[in-house]
């Protein structure tokens, strides 16, 4: 019994989402040896039912690493540079560099180009730099007392700001603005 157009089309389309999701939840669970063989079964699952892919997801090693076949995820499983280097005809060259932490794959995508020559000044690497604190006399002398000081401010805080505290201080500022009102009676009370 076989499925009609409609029927095919509904699982076709279901049964590609479920391996893309997959491949997209197996970096979140720490499974990375897998992700090559589900990568492989979904180009496969798409070459077998002729779905012509976006160039984002074909391109090579964009989405996915052309090495491991993980999805890339910067900051979990690859690295991001950008890298500056000096062409032959003096001009800087900009590139993406993408590094797959997993297997170590490098892939380099063209960013962009800069005008500008190439000097000393640019092959140098930038290193900030922050201007030190100068420690005052009085910090240095009572450093032990300002540490004990300060843990018992941010315990003294911390009490102050139980629920219980908080209700309190609320009812204390009402009670305090009922007795400020001026109503005639109090005033002929007086």
């Amino acid at each position: 019994m076989g499925l009609n157009k409609q029927q095919r089309e509904k699982f076709l389309t279901s049964h590609m989402n479920y391996k893309y999701n997959l491949l997209h939840i197996l970096p979140s669970i720490s499974q990375p040896q897998l992700s090559g063989v589900y990568f492989k079964s979904f180009c496969n699952a798409s070459k077998r039912n002729q779905v012509t892919l976006p160039e984002q997801i074909v391109a090579d090693s964009v989405k996915f690493c052309g090495s491991c076949g993980i999805v890339f995820i910067s900051g979990v499983n690859m690295r991001m540079r950008l890298v500056e280097e000096c062409d032959d005809n003096g001009k800087i060259l900009r590139t993406l560099q993408y590094t797959c932490i997993n297997c170590s794959h490098v892939k380099n995508l063209f960013f962009d180009q800069k005008d500008t020559s190439c000097s000393e000044k640019s092959k140098e690497h930038f290193v900030a730099t922050w201007p030190v604190p100068k420690p005052n006399s009085s910090d240095t002398e009572n450093n032990g007392k300002v540490k004990k000081n300060a843990a018992k401010e941010r315990a003294k805080k911390r009490k102050m700001n139980t629920l219980t505290n908080i209700l309190s201080k609320k009812r204390e500022t009402e009670q305090k603005k009922n007795k400020l009102s001026l109503s005639l009676e109090d005033l002929l009370k007086n």
